[in-house]
Parts: structure tokens; sequence; C-alpha cells
């Protein structure tokens, strides 16, 4: 879905002058699309009502594939005129390759108890039990990356985590690619770039280190004390967090890039879940200090003004 969104994010951007104007347009066209989505469930809903005729007939059934196929079908056509039609279908494809405990997660998958579920679903009246559904439908609603990442930049502050060439999902056979991590960066609203040092791997690592140990252990209790959002990688949302951590140096390269051994360590159990974490402190600041001369010069690079500058 995020290159579906690519499609109509790139014409306004560049046809447009005003983010204001912009933010209208993309709010209205949600609404438009959600409005399109429930015009055609009620058109499904009366057809399947009327008894008069034949729900599949032959019109019916053109209009109903027509409508279905033509945002596949221009999508392709725009990322085929791009020269870039087999890079947007490596990404649709590549969670399927990389997230094998995710894939095997029942949709809406939730780390409740069976007492748990029974509280919830199993006792009350049946307007009590369809309360709770309603309460509860957000946690089976499939986030959308966009509308994350616009989510976590109102308010944001220096350093922003912009995409940098060394994630895989930006990459052309393993290489830093700037037309891709560009075209990654407008699905999520980040600045685009036409130098390969704003997208430097080594910066983005740097900041990484600085940032997120820190904030786990100023956090470590709360964090200990929350429930993993993954049962089956780590045991509470500290160790989460920490083998999220762990997996990112390596992925990135990290260790390479900036010649400093991961302070942060996890040890799991027998089936691979995160059970304890560790963080060196030590190490941890003489590295955070070794880095203090590039601070400045990495936080302009990242600051959060220029993460908001326009992209026509």
């Amino acid at each position: 879905m995020v290159c579906v969104q690519l499609i109509p994010n790139g014409c306004v951007r560049r046809l447009l002058p005003s983010r204001r104007l912009r933010r209208g347009l993309a709010c209205d066209a949600g609404r438009r699309g959600r409005a399109g989505l429930r015009l055609g469930a009620g058109l499904v809903a009366i057809a399947f009502l009327d008894r008069q005729r034949s729900l599949w007939n032959g019109t019916t059934t053109l209009g109903l594939a027509t409508g279905m196929a033509w945002p596949f079908l221009a999508t392709v056509a725009y990322f085929g005129e791009q020269h870039i039609l087999s890079l947007m279908l490596a990404d649709w494809f590549w969670p399927l390759h990389h997230y094998s405990l995710a894939n095997h997660v029942p949709y809406g998958y939730q780390t409740w108890s069976d007492a748990t579920r029974h509280l919830l679903f199993g006792r009350g009246s049946v307007l009590e039990r369809a309360i709770t559904v309603l309460a509860l439908s957000p946690c089976f609603l499939v986030p959308a990356l966009p509308l994350n990442e616009l989510s976590a930049r109102m308010g944001q502050v220096t350093p922003v985590a912009l995409i940098p060439g060394g994630n895989p999902m930006t990459q052309v056979s393993g290489n830093a690619n700037l037309t891709k991590t560009n075209l990654y960066r407008l699905g999520v609203d980040q600045p685009t770039t036409n130098s390969y040092n704003d997208i430097d791997t080594a910066r983005y690592c740097r900041q990484l280190l600085r940032i997120a140990p820190q904030r786990m252990l100023a956090n470590k209790g709360a964090l200990t004390a929350f429930a993993s959002p993954d049962a089956g990688a780590a045991n509470s949302l500290y160790t989460f967090l920490a083998q999220r951590f762990v997996a990112a140096y390596q992925i990135l390269d990290c260790g390479t890039l900036v010649n400093e051994a991961d302070p942060v360590s996890v040890a799991v159990n027998g089936d691979g879940v995160a059970v304890t974490a560790t963080i060196n402190t030590t190490a941890l600041n003489r590295i955070v200090q070794k880095f203090a001369a590039t601070k400045s010069e990495d936080d302009a690079l990242d600051s959060a003004a220029r993460s908001r500058l326009a992209r026509e």
C-alpha cells in the first residue's frame, strides 16, 4: 500500500505550492476513498438483496473487475514508466521473506491469556460484548506506514530518524540507492536529497547510539512491567526494544560503519524469545563521548526543521 500512496502524493507535491492545501487535498482524498468503499459495500449489499436480477451478470461482473483492477494497473504503469517496476515488486514481497515469525501470527493476534479473553468476550450481555468489540477494534486495524510517520512527525524534535541508505528496503542488490531511498522517503513524508552523504548510514548509527540505549535505561522499570507486543520475540517491552535495537545494529552493519561493538545485548531462551537485556553503560558512555565531535553536524542534517521542508 505504500507504493500506491506514492502516486497521488508525488503528483500533489509537484503541482501544489501550498503545504496546507496539499494536506487538505490529502485528507479529502482519504475521505473520498473511505466514502467510495462505503458506497461500494452498499451497492454490493443492494445487489444481494435485489431478487429481480442476477448479481453476477456480465455487466456487473465487468464493472466490479474494472473497479478493482484499475488502481493496480495504474500503479504498475507508473512504476513501469519510471523503470523501477522490479523494485516495487521486490518491496511488495520483501516482508514475506523477512518477517517469518510475524507471518505465522494469526491476523489480529493479541497476547491475551485464556482468562482475559473469557473476561472480555465470554461474559455479559450481547450489547456489552458488542461494546467491548467496538472498543477493542483499533487493536485489529493494520497500521499504514505513511500514517505512522505522519503521526510521529507531529512535535518531532531533533534528531529525526531519516531513512538511511543502509535500510534493506531502500537498497538495490545490497547497495545504497539514492532513487529508491528518495521514493521510500516520499512515501513517509521525509525530505528527499541529491546527495549520498544525506543518506549516510553511519550517521544514522551514531544517532541511534546517542538516543536509544539511554532512553531504554531511563524507562527500564516501566518498560519491563509492560507486556511485549510480540510474545514470540520478547517477554517484555524492555526486552522487545532491546532485541529490536540489536537487530537494527546488525542489519545496518553499524559495528563496521562506526567501528564499535554493540553495547546492547540480549539473552534468549530455547524458543528464541529474548528474556533479558543488558546495556554496557561504560562502553556506551565512551562511544557517545567519541562521537561528541560530530554531534552538531549530525543534528544539523537530521534536524526537525529540515525534515519539515516543503517537497515539491
